[in-house]
Formats: structure tokens, C-alpha cells, sequence
């Protein structure tokens, strides 16, 4: 049986406090014996149901030790999962879907835009769907330009016909 202490740790585990919360367990665990529910497996002997009581009192006395997070409204959950989202893509590589929406994106392109999907489709490091859409969009602008321009070549060697 475990003689379990009223409280592992003063102050419950919240977003900020993890690393001293998490000691405070270690150290307890330690103080009543019972480090090794950490990081072993239950013993496969005559005493894995003794250990696995024990390891069950241990986790609900822990699970107490939490701070239960409050109900959040969906926008407020949205917007802390779209910013962790941000910062997890910073620590991440390209992604595959990321990779597979800009594939998406260059297959259907008119055919205008060949050479620039061809000259992305060749670096070794494939930029954002947006840094492509920007570049995409410099394109189309810069090729409207030019067929405007022939148009109006056009338009001012007919008149200088007539």
C-alpha cells in the first residue's frame, strides 16, 4: 500500500510551471519509493497487480496534482491552436501537405506560366504556396503589361497605315 502525502506539490501544474511541477513529482515519487513507476514496466512476476494498484493510486494522485483547464468558446481555441500552429510550423521543415498544396496549385496553371513552374519545380527548395502565388501574380502582371503594349503597337502601326 502507498502512503500517500495530502499534497504532492504546492501549486498545480498549469502552461507555465512545468519543469518545477514536474521535479516536485520526481522528488515525491522518490520521498515514498515509488521512482520506478516513471520509467519501468510493470514487473511480470506475483507482484505486477500489487505494482499495478499502485501505479493506478499513483497516476490519480498525480492527475490531482493538475490544474484543469477552464472551458475556452471555439474562437478562443481556434486562435491559440492557429498561433501554436504558427510557431510549430517555424520548428518543422516543409511540410508535405504544404509541398502537395503547391503541386495542387502549379499542375492547372495555364500554360503562360510554364517557365516559372518549371524554373520552381527545379530548386532544391520549393517555396510557400504564398511566395509562389506572389511570384505568379508578378507574372501575369508583367505578361498583361507586355500584351498590352503589343496591342497598342498594333493599334498605333494601324493607324499610322491608314
Amino acid at each position: 500500500m502507498i502512503s500517500i502525502m495530502l499534497k504532492i506539490t504546492e501549486h498545480k501544474l498549469n502552461e507555465t510551471n512545468y519543469l518545477d511541477w514536474s521535479k516536485m513529482v520526481r522528488i515525491y515519487l522518490q520521498s515514498v519509493d515509488k521512482d520506478d513507476h516513471l520509467n519501468n514496466e510493470p514487473p511480470t512476476d506475483d507482484t505486477r497487480q500489487v505494482w499495478l494498484r499502485e501505479d493506478a493510486q499513483l497516476f490519480l494522485h498525480i492527475r490531482n496534482s493538475i490544474h484543469k483547464e477552464e472551458d475556452k468558446s471555439l474562437i478562443t481555441y481556434f486562435m491559440e491552436f492557429k498561433k501554436a500552429y504558427k510557431e510549430f510550423n517555424v520548428l518543422l521543415s516543409f511540410s508535405p501537405r504544404e509541398q502537395m498544396t503547391i503541386m495542387s496549385f502549379l499542375v492547372d496553371l495555364p500554360s503562360k506560366f510554364e517557365i516559372a513552374k518549371s524554373h520552381i519545380l527545379s530548386r532544391s527548395k520549393i517555396s510557400f504556396l504564398q511566395d509562389i502565388f506572389t511570384r505568379m501574380l508578378c507574372i501575369e502582371n508583367t505578361h498583361s503589361a507586355q500584351t498590352n503594349n503589343s496591342a497598342l503597337l498594333r493599334k498605333q502601326k494601324t493607324i499610322l497605315v491608314l
